[in-house]
């Protein structure tokens, strides 16, 4: 996660560092305007949010472009956002729809896009179909898997109909979490008017249209323009920010629209205000020049210091008069992601190893700091749908010797790295070993899971990337094993994406590569079973086949360590990234 800003000298960073620690200049008492600074930890490259791309993106672009509902911060329930209500499915007696699940959506009246029309049950269908695109690889995809058609109300523009061929127990969730664009500015010349949702979720029918139709390839072609995802003067949705600046060296400035359709809605509506005039995201990527922003004030807030820089900033009264320090806990996880269709990463017993010969204590304690917990999934720990019965994988290098020895991998030559015959060749057990240098603790915990997988006769070969190139490289299968993060909802989480074999990458984001019939079929029962509880038991179930299997080593799960100015109230949150960027105000 690092990028062509100024990276300070150590020596220089001390001197810094000391003149900083006689001479601290409160932030929260200095004379400032109503913008709010953002530390990036990564570049970011574009910004429409329906195509693939890292987190980080997602962070900024959402205060440009709005879904049909939102998470509420508070709750984490969903809340109406361009739509007046939340609306409740019912199953159609007859027509063509029949038995179906009917969902009535009925957008704001004061809803307008930035050139002052209205926003349209049309812009909501168009941005469904760039969803279904069969074209297109969106990170959305798999959630309209059960979308067969919609319907314009004739006596109502702002109303529409949107079904789903079945009960789908995040489906409500779903059809609300799509970004919405504005459909004259994103296909001004009607490219997918003579397409219909119905044709693009019919799987024959839509790669009849992808090989045939003409209209609907140029229109992959001009909505993935580079201007659509970093142009001022084209990027645009109903959110309350506009884009003023980018540049993926140094960041994304957004400023805040005068006459935004929402201003009048906040006292009703709280979770909807923009407060900020500015949001200015600024790419750090070293810790030590993050620091050192955040010393001289350059920085209001920080998500993901190391724990021990945490500490140590909180303990230092100049920063800690200025800052406030939170600990939020989140649903991300830590992992290890493993090419499961690497040939020799395709053996569930050599993953396995590897996962036995990680001292996970080690890295709870010594780099963590007892701040981050052990997880066995990628399930929230603190969801009632967590397998709590479930022990993790312990660090065991003898364990991990022994199933390599199943697997054929022996020291046979006494250089303590494992070997096996392949094809009449003696090979070594090593791979290569992605990681981000430089951010977080991430040095520090691979360093700690090479050192332990050495044990195991496991050699790991560093490759340091910025995440942006691992984000890339892991999509199109370029790698053996990847250290990164994955979110999921702190509530019921849909695993399609992640683990389903129909979302292999790179149309899908199952990274990993990995099948499994029965975990295909797990996932598949959950996502449309009535049952909460027994949604709840199926989803215990599928936690413990991928412990077994081992498609890749969940390492801790994380809790956002925030620092955030005294010069502004802040609003925390479970979701990603642990705090909201339009309800930061600023204190009088």
């Amino acid at each position: 996660m690092n990028n062509n800003l100024t990276t300070y000298l150590v020596i220089a960073a001390s001197i810094v560092l000391a003149f900083s620690a006689c001479d601290q200049t409160d932030p929260a008492k200095q004379a400032r305007t109503n913008k709010l600074n953002v530390r990036l930890e990564a570049k970011v490259e574009k910004l429409s949010p329906l195509l693939k791309g890292p987190g980080y993106a997602r962070y900024v672009s959402g205060n440009i472009f709005q879904t049909l509902g939102v998470f509420d911060p508070n709750s984490i329930e969903i809340a109406p956002l361009l739509i007046k209500e939340i609306p409740q499915p019912v199953v159609p007696a007859d027509g063509p729809y029949k038995g179906m699940q009917e969902y009535t959506f009925e957008l704001r009246d004061e809803a307008k896009w930035d050139n002052g029309s209205p926003i349209t049950a049309a812009d909501v269908i168009f941005s469904y179909k760039c969803v279904i695109n069969p074209l297109l690889t969106s990170p959305f995809t798999s959630y309209l898997e059960f979308l067969r058609g919609a319907e314009l109300d004739p006596a109502n523009p702002k109303k529409l109909k949107v079904y789903l061929s079945e009960y789908y127990f995040l489906g409500v969730e779903a059809l609300c979490q799509m970004p919405i664009y504005p459909k004259y500015n994103y296909d001004p010349n009607g490219l997918l008017d003579n397409i219909s949702i119905n044709d693009l979720a019919d799987p024959k029918k839509a790669e009849l249209l992808a090989k045939q139709d003409k209209g609907l390839q140029e229109h992959t072609t001009f909505f993935q323009d580079a201007a659509f995802n970093s142009d001022k003067k084209t990027v645009s949705g109903s959110g309350a920010y506009r884009l003023d600046f980018m540049d993926p060296a140094q960041g994304v400035v957004l400023v805040k629209k005068s006459d935004w359709w929402a201003n009048g809605l906040t006292t009703t509506l709280p979770f909807i205000a923009a407060y900020p005039d500015t949001l200015h995201f600024k790419l750090v990527a070293t810790e030590d020049a993050a620091v050192n922003m955040l010393r001289s004030g350059e920085l209001d807030v920080i998500a993901g210091l190391t724990p021990a820089n945490f500490k140590k900033l909180e303990a230092d009264p100049g920063i800690n008069q200025a800052y406030n320090f939170k600990m939020q806990p989140t649903a991300i996880y830590n992992r290890i992601m493993i090419n499961n269709a690497d040939p020799i990463l395709s053996d569930k017993k050599v993953r396995q190893a590897i996962a036995h010969a990680i001292d996970y204590q080690k890295i709870l304690d010594e780099i963590q700091l007892g701040m981050s917990i052990r997880t066995n999934g990628p399930i929230y720990p603190g969801h009632e749908s967590y397998n709590k019965d479930l022990t993790p994988t312990p660090y065991d290098i003898t364990k991990a010797k022994a199933l390599l020895a199943e697997a054929g991998w022996n020291d046979t030559d006494g250089d303590g790295v494992a070997d096996k015959v392949i094809n009449g060749k003696k090979t070594s057990l090593e791979f290569s070993f992605m990681n981000t240098s430089g951010v977080g603790t991430g040095d520090m915990i691979t360093n700690a899971i090479t050192t332990s997988a050495a044990k195991a006769g496991i050699k790991l070969n560093l490759t340091a990337l910025d995440i942006n190139k691992i984000t890339e490289e892991t999509r199109a299968g370029n790698f053996q094993l990847a250290a990164n993060a994955a979110s999921n909802h702190p509530g019921e989480t849909d695993l399609t994406q992640t683990y389903h074999s129909k979302s292999l990458a790179p149309k899908g984001d199952n990274r990993m590569r990995f099948s499994n019939p029965q975990v295909d079929a797990l996932i598949d029962k959950i996502k449309t079973t009535r049952d909460k509880a027994e949604r709840i038991k199926m989803s215990k179930q599928l936690q413990a086949i991928l412990q077994e299997e081992t498609p890749e080593v969940y390492l801790y799960c994380a809790g956002f360590r925030i620092i955030t100015s005294k010069a502004f109230d802040f609003t925390y949150t479970p979701l990603r990234p642990g705090y909201v960027d339009g309800l930061t105000k600023l204190k009088k």
